[in-house]
Parts: structure tokens; sequence; C-alpha cells
């Protein structure tokens, strides 16, 4: 027979990390539990008359004698917290993954012993179904997700991943990771949502940690950052700040053949790159009573980049060794002032016990780009060519909604809502090519684009609990888009305006505690990012250059997963997706030999997707081990201008994620992740097979932690190839290693009790 129960406070919030046992007639502990996160505990006995307690270092809480005939749910059990302590932190508690309702839930980040002294970025890419790049954070390999901090999105994913790089794993109550947003969310999250909520520390007083590294790849860079909470009664604030001041060297050789016309472009090319960003975030939540808190958000970035490129440009016959011109090309790029401001202000009100609530907000980002990029072409067999390019963006963009929550009762939940979003970019752009005394503007490339959109929606969800095996949830989202765009110079004004229907559905099956089979159908929207719409050339050597489309379409996709989960340890994912107006970047070979990178739409694509997932931990928790395995099949059809981009793909990869105890203290791990992926064909081109290998150890002493992290050590050159009727490519990007050293120091309120986890040992330890 099975005990079930929700231990929580005065205040309704649950209790984590306490016991919960029951005892035969002769007082003796037959069954004992800890409650999770969400305060739930589950017994189970074959005695009928047992008695409950709830008990935490040797004082009980509370106590119930109970006459068991079958399976009782005892529902919320209230308990005075005054004497409960506050944190407790459990060591060795290993990390859970489970499938709920249309999200998977990941907790015990905190209290896992691999993550003393780490980042949340970096305990994020050992959960199993996540991967972690300095790009972003995907999910079953989709792409990059979009990374919400407690339930709110914090601006685009540099901007998140700095604020994940500052905040300690010990600040995680959990993670929930939605691979198939559903119509509550913004319909352009495709890739998905990381959300990670972070404790609400009732325990008064301030928290933090300073952390510093240095990472060697071909040149060396410095990285910095900070991380503060505090909490007193009603209010709560975190906040972070990051410093990096990076030095980069690429090198890559490029090789284009024109084929009708039989030439061939040779491009060899040295970049250095260097780059100091600073940013800082604040959030903070404030208690005005019972029913109502209001929260603010503050973020700033400001990035001041520089990069110098050599390229050398030779020309010939592709069937000769004779060269038959050069160009050596020297490429100065300046942005000494790129800043983001974000500023989100919310506010929710509690309608009823139950939970239902009212959540209102306003969110405004300003941003500003500015590039100052100087060009020097020395041709062999033409005038040589000096020019500057200056282009100055400016963002401005709000976004208002909200979200209405009704709690019918424990079985029945509705949510509805609505947000609008109003988007302004101005772009200047100026070319001048240089006739003496100073640069003189081109007119027919020096051009001002403005752009501005409006985004109207509405949602509505039902969620709903049949019984104890089944739960499932259907929703509608309403999108109306109007954009308009206008190029001055040629007064060319584009104008976009369309409405979708999003609907989405979810379906939980659970047979029993073991077994999970979940049905998940979505629709969503990939709109171009701002930046993709300006129409202004961007030369990248003497004759290749960037050109963007203020006439792109959005990418409308459709997906519809299985899954299943068993024991929590074993995950299979199989996913159709259908897609349609997709675009991308991609070269092409033009018939005057230019070679032009642009994005564009290219047609329609079908995918099928397999992930199987297997985690578990051996030798006493001293090892957790995760193999993932992944396989893609693409077809995809459709032409760009008179040119097939139609491409065929399967590809598989697969993941070895290790980390390992090597101390009984559990103070000293390593980690080492493997991986491999197949050769990926898309519409950018053909890509080689990859290797990786990650190794990571890390010691914490006291208030400190010291990571050694060596990255990418079985990774080859990167090669892409192309293969048309016209034309031809072939791509080699070197990569160049790194090792990274790391300190951490953490400070403040240490007002908690450490407990070891050994549930094997539980009856021994209690009443």
């Amino acid at each position: 027979m099975k005990v079930t129960g929700i231990v929580v406070d005065e205040n309704n919030k649950p209790i984590e990390n306490i016991y919960v046992i029951i005892k035969n007639s002769d007082k003796v502990s037959i069954e004992g539990d800890l409650t999770n996160i969400e305060g739930v505990f589950t017994l189970n006995t074959t005695i009928k008359n047992v008695k409950l307690q709830i008990v935490q270092f040797n004082e009980i809480y509370y106590e119930k004698d109970l006459e068991l005939n079958a399976n009782i749910d005892l529902g919320k059990i209230i308990i005075d917290n005054s004497k409960v302590l506050q944190e407790i932190v459990v060591i060795g508690k290993k990390t859970n993954i489970k499938k709920e309702l249309g999200k998977f839930v990941v907790d015990n980040i905190s209290t896992s012993q691999f993550s003393k002294g780490k980042s949340s970025y970096e305990v994020l890419n050992y959960v199993p179904i996540l991967n972690s790049s300095e790009k972003g954070i995907s999910i079953f390999n989709k792409g990059e997700a979009t990374i919400f901090i407690n339930g709110k999105p914090v601006g685009e994913n540099d901007i998140a991943l700095n604020m994940i790089k500052s905040i300690p794993a010990s600040n995680i109550k959990k993670v929930e990771i939605i691979a198939n947003p559903d119509s509550k969310y913004e319909a352009n999250n495709k890739n998905g949502i990381i959300n990670i909520i972070l404790k609400n520390n009732e325990n008064e007083g301030i928290k933090g940690s300073i952390s510093t590294s240095t990472n060697q790849s071909y040149y060396n860079s410095q990285y910095g950052s900070g991380f503060l909470s505090y909490s007193k009664k009603k209010v709560n604030i975190t906040s972070g700040v990051n410093i990096d001041n990076t030095k980069n060297f690429s090198r890559f050789s490029y090789l284009y053949n024109n084929i009708p016309a039989n030439q061939q472009t040779q491009i060899q090319s040295n970049t250095i790159d260097k780059s100091k960003n600073y940013s800082y975030f604040i959030n903070s939540d404030f208690k005005i009573n019972e029913k109502n808190n209001i929260g603010l958000q503050l973020g700033y970035r400001l990035n001041d980049k520089k990069s110098n490129t050599e390229a050398n440009n030779i020309f010939k016959n592709i069937d000769s060794e004779n060269i038959n011109s050069t160009s050596l090309n020297n490429i100065t790029k300046q942005s000494p002032n790129n800043n983001s401001f974000r500023a989100n202000l919310n506010y929710t009100h509690q309608l009823d016990s139950l939970g239902s609530n009212i959540y209102i907000d306003n969110t405004q980002v300003i941003r500003n780009n500015n590039f100052d990029n100087n060009f020097d072409f020395i041709n062999s067999n033409s005038p040589n060519e000096k020019f500057k390019q200056i282009q100055d963006e400016k963002f401005n963009v709000n976004a208002s909604k909200i979200d209405i929550t009704k709690i019918i009762n424990e079985d029945n939940k509705l949510f509805f809502g609505g947000n609008f979003i109003y988007s302004d970019i101005k772009n200047d752009f100026f070319h001048g090519n240089f006739e003496g005394l100073g640069y003189v503007s081109d007119p027919l490339q020096t051009n001002n684009y403005t752009y501005t959109d409006k985004t109207l929606a509405g949602y509505i969800n039902y969620e709903k609990i049949f019984n104890e095996k089944w739960e499932g949830k259907i929703g509608f989202r309403l999108e109306n888009f109007e954009g308009k765009g206008r190029t001055i110079t040629n007064d060319d004004i584009t104008k976009i305006k369309n409405t979708y229907l999003f609907p989405s559905f979810s379906l939980l099956f659970m047979p029993n505690e073991n077994n999970e089979i979940s049905l998940d159908a979505s629709s969503y929207i990939l709109r171009p990012y701002y930046t993709q719409l300006n129409p202004f050339v961007r030369y990248n050597s003497s004759n290749s250059y960037t050109i963007n489309n203020p006439n792109l379409l959005p990418t409308l996709s459709y997906e519809l997963t299985l899954g299943y989960s068993f024991k929590n340890r074993y995950f299979l994912n199989v996913s159709y997706i259908y897609d349609k107006n997709l675009f991308n970047d991609f070269d092409i070979v033009l018939p005057s030999n230019l070679i032009q990178r642009t994005t564009a739409n290219y047609g329609n694509g079908n995918d099928i997707n397999l992930n199987f997932t297997y985690t578990n931990n051996f030798f006493n928790k001293n090892l957790n081990f995760t193999a993932i395995f992944n396989y893609k099949y693409q077809d995809s059809y459709g032409f760009y201008n008179d040119f097939d981009m139609s491409f065929q793909n399967n590809s598989y990869s697969f993941r070895l994620k290790n980390q390992i105890n090597l101390s009984k203290e559990k103070d000293f791990n390593m980690s080492l992740i493997y991986g491999y992926n197949s050769s990926i064909n898309a519409v950018f081109g053909n890509l080689n097979n990859l290797h990786s290998l990650v190794l990571d150890f890390t010691k914490t002493y006291k208030n400190f932690n010291f990571s050694l992290s060596a990255y990418d050590l079985l990774r080859p050159n990167l090669n892409i190839t192309e293969n048309k009727a016209t034309y031809s490519f072939l791509k080699n990007i070197e990569y160049f290693r790194n090792i990274k050293f790391s300190l951490r120091y953490n400070f403040g309120n240490k007002k908690i009790k450490k407990i070891e986890d050994k549930s094997s040992e539980i009856n021994n330890r209690l009443l």
C-alpha cells in the first residue's frame, strides 16, 4: 500500500528535505522518505496499522495514526516551520530528471556532489537531455533554446548565458525543460525553453560568489563574474556582473569554383579578434502582502570589439595551376560602443487559495550597435580599392503581456491571456570610397533603412487530470503580425501582414510509477532576426560580400513528438517536423564570379528525429553516467533564384557524459564528455564528421572551488563542401584547443545544516 502527501508551511509553501517516516506498533521505523522540492513524499508498506511522523533532527513536527486498507493520499500537511531549519543541504543526493505533462523537470541539482562550486551554466551541460556550447544550450540537439529564469525570459541568448554563468548551481531549486512549448508561450520558441527556477532564500541575509578564470587557446583570454543574493522578509534580490577580455585567432582557407566560366577563387584568411564585454543584471521581488507581488528586472551589456583580417585572394582557371591575378585584402573592423539595456516590470495578484492568479508585465529593450569597417584591397591586375563602411543600428522594442491562471480544482486548470509587441528599428549605412583626402559617399550604396512591426496575440490553454494515469492539455494561440520596412535611397517599401493560428496538444499516460508515455503536438513560427532584414552590402574580400534580405518570409513549423521514459533512467523520443518557407545563410557563386553570402527562403522540409538517453549512478553514486544517441533524417526541397537548394540528410551523433567522484569527502571530482557527430548535409554545405572530448577536474576546499578544464581535445578542423551544377566550394576552418583554469569563492549566510543522503540507511537514522 502506498502513502503519499505534500508537506507545506503556513504560507502554503512546500518544505523540501524533511523526513517523513512510518512506524509499526513496536515504534520501529519501517519506511522513510525525504520530501522533494515540491514537498511531496511517497511511502510503501504492507502493514495495516502504522504511525506517520514528520521529523527533522530528532524533533517531531507532525504525527498521525493511520489504518491502511488501500493506497491513501493525505493531501497537504501543514506544519509550523518557525522551528524548522530554513535551509538544508543534502550532500550526495543524486540529480533526478522526470517527465511531467508538457515538460521535463530536473531537481536536486544544488545538492549533487558534482555541482559543488560550479556555475549554473557548467552544471546544465551534464543534464542528460541538454547540450551546452558558447553559443547557447540546446534540448535534444534542436538548436539554441530560450532561457527563462523564474518563469520569465531574460533577453537574448548571449545576455542569458552571461547571467547563468554568474549564478552558482547551489542557487538552483529546479530546472524545467520544455522541449515542445505550448500555446501559452510566444510562437517563436521552436527550439524549446529552459526555465531555471532559483531558490527563494527565506533565511535572511546575503549570499554570493566571486569567480575568475583564464582561458588559453591560440591567445589568452580572461573572465570574471560575481553573484549576490539578498533576502529579508518580503524582499528578495539577486544580482550579477560579468567582465571578460578575450582575444581569439582564426584561420581558414576557402576554394570556390565557377564551373561554367572555368574560374576558381582561393581565399586564405587570418583574423585576430579582440573583445571586451561588461554586463550586469538585477532581479528583485517585493511581496506587498499575501496576495500581491511586484518584481523588477534590469540588465545592461556593453561591448567593445576590434578585429583585423588579412586575406589573400588567388584567381585562376579550374583546369590550370597558373595564377591569373591576386588580391591582398586588409580589413579592420571596430565596434567600440555596442550596448543593450533591458528592463522588465511585473506584477502578480493571487486570486484564491488554490493558486489562481493574474500576472502582468512590461518589457523595454533598447539596443545600439555601431560598426566602423575599413577595407584596403591591393589588386595585381586592376586598380586598388580603398573604402569605408559605417553602420549604426538602433533597436527599440516594447512588449506587454497578461497571463491569467484559473485553478478550477486540483484536476482542472485554465490558462488564458495575450501580449502585444512593438518594434522600431533604424539603420544608417555609409559606404565611402577613398578619394585622396577622405572618404566620399557612394550614392549607390550609402543608405538608410527603417523597420517597424507589431504583434498582437492571444491564447487559451486547458489542462486536465483525468485520473491517476492520464493527464492532458490543449491550447490555441492566435497571432496577428504587421511589419513595414523602407529603404530611403530608392524608396523601396516592404510590407508584411499575416495572421496565424497555433494549436498545441499534450497527453501523458502513466500506467505505473516506472513508465511514462507522452504525446506532444505543437506549432511555431520563426521570424527573421532584425539584422537579417538589412539590405546593405557588406564586403568580406575583394570578390565576396554578404547581403541580407528585407523580403524574408517567416518559417512555419509543425511538430509531433512521441516520448517514453522508464524509471526516469531511459528516455526515448521520436519526432516529426514539417517546415514551410525555410530560410538560412548560404553561399552562392554568381556567373560574374562574385561570391554572395545571403539569407533567403529556399523551400520546405520534412524532418524525423530520434533521441535515446540513458542515465544512471554507479559505485555508490560515485559515478554518474549518461549516454545519448541522436538520429536525424531531413528531406528539404526548393530553389533560390535558379539554384536548386534541395538536399537529403541522414546523420547521427552520440555523447557520453561521465562525472566521477575522486575523494571520500566528495570534494574532488572529474568530468569527461566524449562526443561524435557523423557528416551532415545541409543547405549551407556538407560538414565532415567531428569528434570532441572535454575533460574537467574540480576541487573544493572550504569556500573555494578550483577547476581545470580542457575542451574539444579530439576535435579536427571543420570542412564544409558543396557541389552544385554551376558551382562548388571547399571550406577549411582551423580549430584551436582550449585549456581553462577557474577559481570561485562563495561567501555569505551560513545558517544552514548539511546532511548526507543515504536513503538505503534511512531506517537506522530515524527515531
